[in-house]
């Protein structure tokens, strides 16, 4: 009996914690944001100009979020867009000869329409890293460039956003995203084609804000976060 009662108490706190959390969900619109919070999801957009750099509205950030009390809410991004989940996720496919090759084709499959820009060291058997061993070049989706290297063993290098500009902070100016996403393998010999896939680096990943453990202020039907405020469309 007291089992029954224990679970149909427990059944009711959670009704109340939805309810509570549904009392808030809706649409939240500030000057250049917007806010969705939709059954403990939410989504922060930032609002197209119709020119310039921001043309049509974007999601900068996306994820859960849990109310704490009357006032708080606490939002935290998806995993899958931390930079840990996306270098877990690369894939490196190799193509082999069945003789020896003086030179690697380097090639990467990044599933999305930003310029990027990509630097890595490779080494040679039997020499230190040094100007010759450094390699840069750009990547935009359907016309990204391979790169010939000599035979090496390993590479290590780097994929950020071509633009230096950071365009995903809200008005305290404060940059919330990931800068860059690093690659790394040793490479196999015979081999003579090296083809890097970043599933993960979609979209407009590098001006997308992460968040972990961040708060937003409740105070009626307003939420403050960061610096601005987005107030509950009827």
């Amino acid at each position: 009996m007291k089992t029954f009662i224990a679970t149909i108490i427990c059944i009711a706190i959670s009704f109340c914690i939805q309810a509570e959390n549904n009392a808030i969900d809706g649409i939240y619109n500030s000057l250049h944001y917007k806010m969705l919070l939709d059954n403990e999801r939410f989504q922060i957009i930032r609002l197209g100009t119709g020119h310039g750099l921001f043309v049509s509205d974007e999601v900068i950030a996306e994820g859960y979020y849990s109310k704490l009390g009357n006032n708080l809410l606490e939002l935290n991004s998806d995993s899958t867009s931390s930079a840990a989940f996306v270098m877990a996720s690369q894939k490196i496919e190799y193509k082999t000869l069945s003789h020896p090759s003086d030179s690697i084709e380097v090639y990467f499959d990044i599933p999305t329409d930003q310029y990027l820009s990509i630097e890595f060291d490779y080494y040679v058997e039997g020499k230190e890293t040094d100007d010759n061993c450094e390699v840069e070049l750009e990547y935009i989706q359907n016309h990204s460039q391979s790169v010939i290297i000599p035979r090496s063993y390993y590479i290590f290098g780097t994929i950020r956003r071509k633009i230096g500009i950071l365009y995903n902070w809200l008005p305290t100016h404060c940059f919330y995203g990931i800068p860059e996403i690093f690659v790394s393998f040793h490479i196999p010999e015979n081999c003579s084609r090296i083809r890097i896939s970043v599933p993960g680096i979609k979209g407009n990943y590098f001006d997308r804000m992460f968040l972990k453990g961040e708060y937003a202020l409740i105070e009626g039907t307003t939420i403050r976060f960061k610096g601005e405020t987005f107030t509950k469309q009827n």
